[in-house]
């Protein structure tokens, strides 16, 4: 059931894993209507290629505005205390993992 629920609510923790998500998005809508396009060409199978255009356009606008959104939320660096390395995250978030060692920082107690 938490697989689940993690498919369609990410839990994404620092800059880096957003970064990552969305860049897969993208990758995914530029696919998808790479692969629209080219069944578009072929007269038997354009029906399914406009499906693909409009789902891949629809990925595209929504990465679009989820990226819009989430430049605004307010973003902190901290160091990692095991590390040293400087890490983005979200002010709003508890905790973050390092990017580089993976320990999870704490950002403030609950």
């Amino acid at each position: 059931m938490s697989f689940l629920s993690s498919l369609f609510k990410p839990q994404i923790r620092d800059i880096e894993e957003a970064e990552q998500a969305t860049l897969r998005a993208f990758y995914a809508g530029f696919l998808a209507m790479g692969i629209g396009l080219i069944m578009i060409l072929t007269v038997a199978l354009m029906p399914v290629g406009l499906a693909l255009m409009i789902v891949g356009g629809a990925i595209l606008a929504l990465n679009l505005m989820w990226l819009a959104i989430a430049s605004r939320k307010n973003k902190i660096m901290k160091s990692c205390p095991r590390c040293h390395k400087p890490n983005s995250a979200y002010s709003q978030d508890r905790y973050f993992k390092c990017s580089a060692c993976g320990f999870y920082v704490v950002l403030r107690e609950p």
